[in-house]
């Protein structure tokens, strides 16, 4: 496994690899992605590309980022399996607040950035859309 540190649009993620090409799988900031790479080279045939091109280019779900709210938004559909958090609970960067069910795999939803709940907007067992809102996190 290979991690990287990244940054999309200012904010910070903690990147995880596994794999070789063309599949990997790729967690970032808990949530987990399945990616596969392939590009086409001058003669039309399809190659694969390193591991470093592959996060930066061809992630198969986007990366969902907090609003400037501090809202943390589902990165896919499914459905919520367990809330590890509280009302009020203080958490850090890369805490674990959902674990999500989406297409039979478990996906871990975590806090973007510290700070504390100030909403639960979602109940276990709850479908959720991508982008849906599941909680309210206040910076600081």
């Amino acid at each position: 496994m290979t991690k990287y540190r990244i940054e999309i649009e200012g904010n910070p993620y903690e990147v995880e690899i596994e794999g070789e090409g063309p599949s990997y799988s790729v967690t970032v900031d808990g949530v987990s992605y399945e990616v596969s790479i392939q590009e086409e080279d001058n003669k039309g045939e399809k190659e694969s590309r390193s591991q470093e091109q592959a996060i930066v280019s061809s992630p198969s779900t986007p990366v969902s980022k907090p609003s400037s709210l501090g809202s943390v938004p589902s990165p896919m559909p499914g459905t919520i399996l367990k809330v590890h958090v509280t009302l009020g609970k203080k958490v850090s960067a890369g805490d674990l607040l959902f674990t999500l069910e989406a297409m039979k795999m478990e996906n871990r939803i975590s806090s973007p950035i510290t700070g504390t709940v100030k909403k639960i907007l979602v109940k276990e067992g709850q479908a959720v859309n991508t982008g849906d809102p599941l909680a309210v996190i206040s910076q600081g």
